[in-house]
């Protein structure tokens, strides 16, 4: 066999690997693509749940707020009442 015969052969076989490992590639970006999919709509689902619980927290926060601005109302008015006792008292 000669030189240009042989080196025929390791360029095919250059070649055919070449051509395995884009298959190869084809096939880990199409696996990714998936992956990718799969992923964003996880995110979704989760970033949706979060929205809902957020919601949730938020509406609690104001539930405590107006509980503690109307006991804050009414600490002050019994501050007042005392007051005025104490002071009548001392009169």
């Amino acid at each position: 066999m000669g030189e240009s015969a042989e080196t025929v052969k390791l360029l095919r076989g250059i070649w055919n690997e070449m051509k395995v490992l884009n298959g190869r590639i084809n096939e880990t970006n199409a696996r990714l693509d998936q992956t990718n999919a799969k992923l964003d709509h996880g995110f979704a689902e989760v970033n949706a749940r979060l929205d809902q619980t957020n919601a949730r927290l938020d509406h609690v926060v104001e539930f405590i707020g107006e509980r503690y601005r109307d006991q804050n109302r009414a600490l002050r008015s019994l501050d007042k009442r005392v007051t005025r006792l104490e002071s009548r008292s001392a009169r």
